[in-house]
């Protein structure tokens, strides 16, 4: 799905949820890859704000940050969204095209990070729920009856047909900023 076709139709749906944090994770590995190699997903916003302050742009982690987390945490209900996200798992374990990263065996390697995070590191937590349930989500069918749940979390992180717009600016604005910094790292390291 286009991003930009989402924002014309204002179309809100799992597809463009999908969409977008696949280019923020994209755009974070981009960042990466100019020092090594690729950020795993659990580990997402940790490893970035150490990349980003070794390149001396250390506003790129909380830049990654705002485009998907919260300013409030009091709201999110934990034990709630991990009840779901065990059920989600269930449920596509069903199906013949389980990928093995999300086999039932897995909800734990999830939840456990998703845990230890939301002590200290709320917005970690966040995005390893968020990435993993929509990765999910993507995977069965578009009308389940589970998409309620994805989206009144989604609603709680302020990602609405209403948001979309001004996501997409800002999104826009980031990737504006990645770009800039491969150019600078790229003439730093004599690679231009």
């Amino acid at each position: 799905m286009d991003l930009h076709q989402a924002e014309q139709g204002k179309n809100f749906s799992v597809s463009f949820v999908f969409a977008y944090l696949q280019t923020l994770y994209d755009a974070a590995n981009t960042i990466a890859c100019l020092t090594g190699k690729p950020i795993p997903e659990r580990r997402f916003l940790t490893t970035l704000e150490a990349i980003t302050t070794y390149l001396g742009r250390p506003g790129l982690a909380s830049g990654m940050r705002d485009l998907f987390a919260p300013t409030n945490y009091d709201l999110i209900d934990w034990q709630d969204l991990h009840q779901q996200l065990t059920i989600i798992f269930s449920i596509l374990s069903d199906k013949s095209y389980c990928p093995p990263q999300y086999a039932p065996a897995r909800v734990n390697y999830y939840l456990g990070a998703a845990s230890y995070y939301q002590v200290e590191r709320f917005d970690e937590s966040i995005w390893i729920l968020l990435w993993v349930w929509t990765n999910i989500m993507q995977m069965l069918p578009k009308r389940s009856p589970e998409v309620r749940g994805w989206k009144d979390f989604c609603e709680q992180l302020n990602f609405s047909r209403d948001s979309i717009p001004l996501k997409l600016q800002q999104l826009d604005i980031y990737l504006d900023a990645v770009d800039e910094t491969c150019g600078e790292w790229g003439k730093v390291s004599g690679l231009l």
